[in-house]
């Protein structure tokens, strides 16, 4: 709770990020000493906010909010509407759920078109700014799926670096595997053990730190393991986000900073709320 006042006066000052992750925890978190009612309204209130700054990411969260029943009732369909609407303002997570669901339209005839659709879905996905790690990780199964190896590789790297934690046991036993009889055998890239090892540890520490998206992600992934030929740089064994997390504090904002900010945007500095 602590942290909330921070959040809260950054977000009301435009930081987009820190608006995501506030309503990230008012949605999901359980640590969190707020009352279900209150979670609902900030959320809202803070969302009304987004849709100023990032539309895209706003409509994404007001079909999420409608699809737990927060604000004012809805028809049927508005969840979805705001979901299509966050896929065409270019919203890479609602361009790859917006793929998902063409999946569930059940007439053959349609299958070929469908199919290309979600395809075109995954591509606008993967091609944002901050794309959709499941959208990558569903590319590399297709492409696996057609035997090409090297290219579901390359979608595998692009799902790992977004933060999909389970490209990175792929990766690791694409390049090596005790497993004579593993179906990574048959991709045909040669061992490199320290490749290996590498996507293992990445790995790891995006499964065993799950609670720390949205921010969870690895964007210096080319910069510790590129693919070949690229040569291996040499490494510390931690990914910029574990340095951050698990090396020294921030250093606290001044009282004259936050009460500054605070006052600008109508809010007590004590609390992050307005006033």
């Amino acid at each position: 709770d602590r942290y909330l006042p921070y959040y809260r006066i950054a977000a009301a000052n435009g930081h987009w990020q820190a608006n995501l992750t506030l309503q990230e925890i008012l949605l999901k978190s359980k640590d969190v000493n707020i009352e279900t009612r209150e979670r609902r309204g900030e959320g809202i209130y803070w969302n009304e906010k987004l849709m100023k700054i990032l539309p895209a990411s706003a409509h994404y969260w007001w079909s999420l909010y409608i699809d737990v029943g927060y604000g004012p009732k809805h028809g049927p369909d508005d969840s979805l509407i705001y979901l299509r609407k966050a896929a065409d303002l270019g919203n890479a997570k609602a361009q790859y759920e917006v793929g998902e669901l063409l999946l569930k339209i059940k007439d053959e005839m349609a299958r070929p078109t469908v199919l290309k659709i979600v395809d075109k879905m995954r591509v606008c996905s993967l091609n944002q700014t901050y794309p959709d790690g499941m959208a990558a990780r569903m590319m590399a199964a297709d492409a696996r799926n057609e035997e090409n190896f090297q290219q579901s590789l390359v979608f595998s790297h692009q799902a790992l670096k977004a933060g999909e934690s389970s490209s990175g046991l792929t990766l690791s036993r694409a390049f090596y595997t005790e497993n004579s009889k593993s179906k990574h055998k048959n991709w045909g890239i040669p061992t490199d053990l320290e490749r290996s090892k590498r996507y293992r540890i990445i790995r790891d520490f995006l499964w065993k730190n799950a609670h720390l998206k949205p921010e969870l992600n690895v964007h210096d992934l080319d910069d510790i393991v590129p693919l070949p030929p690229a040569k291996l740089p040499s490494w510390d064994g931690k990914i910029a986000i574990q340095r951050f997390v698990e090396g020294p504090a921030p250093a606290k904002p001044s009282d004259e900073l936050v009460r500054r900010l605070a006052q600008q945007a109508g809010l007590d500095p004590n609390t992050g709320l307005p006033k």
